[in-house]
Order: structure tokens, then C-alpha cells, then sequence
């Protein structure tokens, strides 16, 4: 196990709030039981990537849709991508880099929509005080004050 393994343990073991000192350094996916439960779920919260790599070495696969549905052969359904996400890590993290760009790059269109709303606020003002100005000219002329 990897010194990075051994601190996702602590950590999960921290989340789970479970004594470290009754834990084994093993992947908790490979064990049954609710203490491995627990472990499981703490892992999979602290590191999602690694935990669908665990379930992976403890022996879970892909179904056929899934598997198919990765390659682009079938559809990908709601239950072939939570599957994607649970056990292939790879998956996973293109997943969270697709999500990432497409928050970024909605992010940057509402920024680019609010400062083109505040410079049409900015001249709807400027031309109501423009036509306001005119109106009390105009009055002004024909003797109106």
C-alpha cells in the first residue's frame, strides 16, 4: 500500500470517525461487514477516484451497457453513468475536468452577460436623462416655465 493509500485510510478512517489503531492497512473494499461499510463510504467521500479503483481491484466490474456505453457502442444511461462514476476512475475524473470547464466557461458567459446588461442599463440612463434634459428645454422654449 502507498504512503498515499495509507493517508486516504487515516483520513476515512477521521471522516468515519473510527480508531485507526483497530483498522487494518488494506483496501477496505475487499472486506465485508459494517465496519468495511463504513470504511467504504468514508473513502469514497474523502477520494472518489481511488475508491472506484479499490472496487475495481476488489473485483467489481463494469456491466456490458457500461462497458459498451464508454466506448460510445450504446447509449449512455443515468444508471450506466452513476456505474461509470462508481468503478472507473478514469471515467471519473474526465467527468469532473468536463464539469469544471463547463462551470468555467458558464461562469464566463453570465460575467460577459451581466457587464453587457450594466453598459445597456448605462446608456438606457444616460439616454432617459438626455430625453429628461430635452423635454425641460423644450418647455423652457415655448415659455412653458
Amino acid at each position: 500500500m502507498t504512503d498515499e493509500e495509507l493517508q486516504l485510510l487515516l483520513q476515512a478512517a477521521c471522516v468515519a470517525k473510527l480508531d485507526p489503531s483497530q483498522l487494518k492497512p488494506i483496501n477496505p473494499f475487499t472486506q465485508q461487514g459494517g465496519v468495511a461499510r463504513t470504511m467504504q463510504s468514508a473513502v469514497e467521500q474523502v477520494n472518489p477516484s481511488i475508491a472506484a479503483r479499490w472496487r475495481v481491484e476488489a473485483g467489481e466490474t463494469l456491466s456490458l451497457q457500461a462497458a459498451a456505453a464508454k466506448q460510445g457502442i450504446a447509449q449512455l444511461t443515468n444508471a450506466a453513468h452513476s456505474e461509470l462514476m462508481t468503478l472507473d476512475s478514469s471515467y471519473r475524473e474526465q467527468h469532473q475536468q468536463n464539469m469544471s470547464k463547463r462551470e468555467s466557461e458558464l461562469l464566463e458567459s453570465m460575467e460577459k452577460g451581466a457587464e453587457r446588461l450594466a453598459e445597456a442599463r448605462g446608456i438606457r440612463r444616460h439616454r432617459m436623462e438626455e430625453t429628461q434634459r430635452n423635454a425641460g428645454r423644450n418647455l423652457a422654449r415655448r415659455g412653458g416655465w
